[in-house]
């Protein structure tokens, strides 16, 4: 029993993104697959968020990049008073995020992510270190199975439409094509 719930700790713990408390981008693949059956079956939509830091680099190269590391992780918690507990919120890596949103159409999505966004900007990180730095981030939205019915194709999707908000102007929000683009600041 006990090298089982050893095990079972472990294989959790592989998830775990060691500096967040996040889950990481080996989780998300898991994760996906589990909501878009979880969708079929219950015929309702599942929306990604996939939000980049906009200039973080400016971050670690004025500070450090431990500064750098506690930014993540207090973007971390306001990603998580942003979504409700049966969202996943996951550290993609580096200074990118991709959050799933349960049972969220585009437009529900959309406004979760402009909170998010404005959430972020709005933040002071760093306070206690009296450093009060700012960042803001670009957030693209795709849902299922309105935008496709393909979970790769989903996550490629959402991380264009993010790029695309960086191509904008940044610190916005950016739906993936449906028959005309849309965008929120």
């Amino acid at each position: 029993f006990d090298n089982a719930q050893k095990y079972s700790e472990a294989k959790e713990m592989a998830f775990i993104d060691s500096l967040t408390n996040l889950y990481n981008s080996k989780y998300l693949d898991l994760a996906l697959d589990k909501e878009i059956k979880r969708a079929d079956r219950l015929m309702m939509p599942v929306t990604v968020l996939f939000l980049d830091l906009d200039n973080f680099k400016q971050i670690n190269d004025r500070n450090d990049h431990l500064v750098g590391s506690r930014v993540l992780v207090e973007v971390g918690k306001i990603l998580l008073k942003c979504v409700r507990e049966v969202d996943t919120v996951i550290r993609y890596g580096g200074d990118e995020y991709v959050v799933l949103l349960i049972d969220a159409d585009y437009e529900v999505a959309m406004r979760v992510a402009e909170r998010i966004r404005a959430s972020i900007e709005k933040a002071e990180f760093l306070n206690e270190d009296e450093l009060h730095l700012k960042i803001t981030a670009s957030i693209g939205v795709a849902t299922y199975p309105i935008h496709t019915k393909d979970k790769k194709e989903l996550l490629k999707m959402a991380d264009k439409a993010m790029y695309r908000a960086k191509d904008i102007s940044r610190n916005v929000v950016y739906l993936a094509p449906l028959h005309a683009a849309t965008a929120v600041k």
